[in-house]
Order: C-alpha cells, then structure tokens, then sequence
C-alpha cells in the first residue's frame, strides 16, 4: 500500500509571477479565436517573430523557467500549428519544434560548451537503450526510401517523433535537478490540460452543446488542444494521476483548487468526448487509485459520485456511445471498432514485408493496398505499439516496448526502496500513469508523432513530449535514491553508479 504525504513545494515568487504573466498573455491571444474572430496577418507575423525571441531570451536567464512556458503554451501551440508553421517546400516548421529547437540550442551552448551549472548523472542503461532508439528509427527513411513512400513525410515524423522526444528528454534530465523544479514542470503540465479543457468547452458551448457534432468532429478544430479527441486522450491518461496527487498532496490552496477543476473537467471531457479508450483508461486508473493508494480513498468516492452524476444527465446523449459497439454482422466493417481490427491486421502484414517500416506517417501507403473492401479509411494502426513498428519498424518497436518494461522496473524499485514518501507517490502516480497509457494505448492508439494531412505537411507530438518528460522524472528519482544508498554503503560511491 502507498501512503500519502503532502508535496513540499518552495515558493519562489518570480516562477509564480513569470507563470502568471504568460498565462495572461495567452489568454489575449487566444482571445480573437474565442471570438471567431481570425488571425490578422501583421498580427500572424509578429507573434511569429516574438515568440522565438521572447524564448531564446528567456532560455538564456532561465531554462527550467523557459521549458515549464513551452508546456504551459502546448494547448495554444497546437492550436495555431498548422497556420503559423514555416513552411518549407513541402515541410513546415510549427511553433512548437520551433521553440523546441531553441530550448536544444541554448542550452547545448551553455551546458556543453560553456559547462555551466548543471548537475552531472550518470549514463544509465535507459539512456543507452534510447539512443538505439534513434538509430534504429533512422532505418525507417532508409526503408522509406526504398519503397518510395514520402521520404519529405517520413523525415518529418522521424524528427517530432523520435529526435525531439528523445532531446528533450536528456534535456530534462540536466535541468530537473531538485524537487522544486520537478513539481514546477509537472504542474506546467497540468495547467496545460486546464488550458486544453476549457478550449474544448468552449466548442461546446459554441455548437450549443450538440454532443453528436462533437463526436463526428473529434472536438472541432480546437479538440480539447491537442487537434482531437482521441489525441487529447493520450495526454488525459498521462495527467490525469498526477493531477489526482496535486489535489490531494499539494500544501499550496491554489494549487489544489487548480488541480481539482481540472481534475474535473478532465472527468467531463472524457464522459462527453465519446472517447471510448479514454473512458476505460480512465477507469482503470481510478480502480488502481482506489486500491492501493489508501490514504487518497476518501477523496476517490466524491470523484466516483460526479462521474456518475454528469453520466445520468448526458445520459441520452451517451446512448450513441453504446451503439457504436452494437454494430452486429458485416457492417462491423465499417464501424470504427471493426476498422480499427483491420488496421491492426494491416500493420501485421506489414511487420513480414516492410520489418524497417514504412516511414514515419505512411501507414496509409499500407492501407491502400491490404484494406478490406467497403471499410472506412484508416490513417494509423490505432495502436501506439503497431503504429511505431508499422512507421519506424519492428526493432524500433521492441526498444519502444522494452523502454516501458525499464521505466516501470525503476518505479517500482523506487517503491520498495526509497524513503522518500514525496519520490515513492511521484512513482506510483507515474507507474498509474503508464498503465493507463498502455491501455490507451492498445484501444484506440495514436502515433509518436500526429501527421496532419495538408499542405505544407505539420505535425503534432506534445503528448509524446508529456510521456518523454515523466521518463525522464522516473529516471531522475531512481538516479538520486541509489546514488542515496550506494552513498550509505560506501561514501566514495556519491558520484560513482
């Protein structure tokens, strides 16, 4: 059993200035889209121009400040990512890759060439194992290459995909070097999702509560900030546990007010989303919550209690939920369930063929040519696992699924080891987390990296950026508490793994 202790979080009153001001300046600029009212193109450009600037400024005072921005402004950044993107050719650089890339480079000239102040870990076997990570996905443009899929689409999906993901990562592994700065990210996160929630109801509210709109668009153009329900899905999943120990944990009101109204709009979203991967992810999350974290079970049954209150009054509406499932006979084919079995057969046939993939985005190169007759298309496996092989080939596949088996080996050494009460919780809320992303995962999927079909060719991978940060907090824990024991059994091993 875990046991429950509050997170000790240092006030520093420039973060919380810093964090308040941007948030306001978000809100101004989200403001003329709450309104319908479009972009300006002289307004267009000048946020373009400003943003990098006001980042690589910033990264250059503060990192940790700069990265906890950058997740804070995720919501909006896919919002705007198609239509603020460079383009180039048939390639577009969206704001988020762009920031990204700033965070990359200053931080590179600062860490590795002017070796300022950070804390040094040591290489450890996860960190190895995502470097063959990186090269056995560059084998997918190869293969890409080979079998004549878009090789401009497969490099772009290989970069947001794998090499950002993977940056950012070591990125964080550098900079988090306390709890304080860990619980700032991780309620950035948070925020986030708040940020996401309210952009979906404000859709709602738009089409006037018309769930049915709702579920044939997959949440509009805005889709709870992530460009859809299901990928909005993804990210919920991973949140949702941390979000449950902010409430319950934090000693700071505000943070605990936060964190329970996004806790509870996270609840509405995926009640009237019609998400049905979200809804049982969900579920299993909150049964693991009420099982084994005692000391948060009384504030488990009030969640239960609002769940099953916001389900009697959409219960009409959640009636379309279950028909879906209802489809009998041939026209399961056409169904999203049905589709969605064919897809992970398709990615089958492709793992025999193609075993270095078919680049990243490309699963549609497949579907043409093994889908059944009469089914609705398909552009991913609609399974994280199967999507990575089908895309950056069955190794890449094997390392993805081994790279899970290592994180939640940590968390649970971290369990039975620490006596951290703060580290053991973090741990257990992320192990939460991976279960359900896992179970996500494997009902209704999503990709590394969301290609968005258009001209010039986008992406969306801040979901992706969200799993990659709380592997490299796991990583972090686990570092600190056996440089903490090793140090017990010998102090020459303080800086020795």
């Amino acid at each position: 059993m875990i046991s429950s202790n509050a997170i000790l979080l240092h006030t520093d009153k420039k973060t919380y200035i810093s964090l308040s001001i941007v948030t306001a300046l978000e809100v101004l600029l989200l403001l003329p889209v709450f309104l319908g009212i479009p972009f300006l193109p002289s307004a267009m450009y000048f946020t373009l121009i400003i943003l990098p600037l006001f980042f690589i400024l910033l990264s250059m005072q503060n990192i940790l400040l700069a990265i906890s921005l950058l997740i804070l402004l995720i919501p909006f950044l896919n919002m705007t990512g198609r239509r603020m993107a460079l383009p180039f050719d048939t390639i577009a650089l969206t704001p988020m890759s762009g920031i990204m890339w700033i965070l990359f480079a200053i931080f590179f000239l600062g860490t590795i060439i002017r070796k300022e102040n950070t804390e040094q870990f040591p290489f450890l076997a996860i960190d190895r194992l995502l470097i063959f990570f990186v090269i056995s996905a560059f084998l997918s443009l190869l293969s890409s290459y080979y079998i004549e899929t878009p090789l401009n689409r497969s490099f772009v999906l290989y970069i947001t995909a794998v090499i950002e993901p993977v940056f950012f990562y070591f990125l964080l592994k550098k900079v988090l070097t306390d709890e304080r700065k860990i619980n700032q990210v991780l309620f950035s996160i948070i925020l986030a999702m708040g940020i996401g929630c309210v952009m979906g109801f404000y859709y709602m509210q738009s089409i006037r509560g018309n769930l049915s709109l709702l579920l044939s668009t997959r949440g509009g153009s805005l889709g709870f900030g992530f460009r859809g329900t299901n990928l909005y899905g993804v990210a919920a999943v991973l949140v949702f546990p941390l979000t449950f120990l902010f409430a319950v944990n934090s000693e700071n009101k505000i943070q605990r007010i936060i964190s329970v109204g996004v806790m509870f709009m996270m609840f509405i979203s995926a009640i009237t989303s019609f998400t049905r991967g979200l809804q049982i992810a969900l579920a299993i999350e909150i049964l693991i919550l009420l099982l084994f974290y005692r000391s948060g079970r009384k504030y488990i049954y009030p969640i239960l209690g609002l769940i099953l209150i916001a389900i009697l009054a959409f219960r009409q509406q959640l009636l379309i939920l279950f028909m879906r499932f209802s489809e009998p006979g041939p026209t399961v084919l056409v169904s999203s369930a049905g589709a969605r079995l064919e897809a992970w057969i398709v990615s089958l046939k492709v793992f025999k063929i193609y075993p270095f993939g078919l680049g990243g985005g490309n699963f549609d190169y497949a579907w043409e040519q093994f889908k059944p007759i009469h089914i609705i298309p398909m552009g991913a496996s609609h399974n994280i696992f199967l999507s990575v092989g089908t895309e950056f080939g069955v190794l890449t596949m094997i390392i993805f699924i081994i790279l899970f088996f290592l994180q939640f080996r940590m968390c649970w050494w971290i369990l039975r080891n620490t006596k951290d009460r703060l580290h053991r919780d973090i741990a257990f809320m992320i192990t939460v987390s991976y279960i359900g992303y896992c179970a996500y995962g494997m009902t209704t999927g999503g990709e590394l990296s969301h290609i968005i079909r258009y001209f010039p060719v986008t992406t969306m991978n801040s979901y992706t950026i969200i799993l990659f940060t709380l592997f490299s907090v796991i990583t972090i824990l686990y570092t600190k508490e056996r440089k903490k024991i090793r140090c017990l059994e010998n102090p020459r091993n303080l800086y020795q793994m």
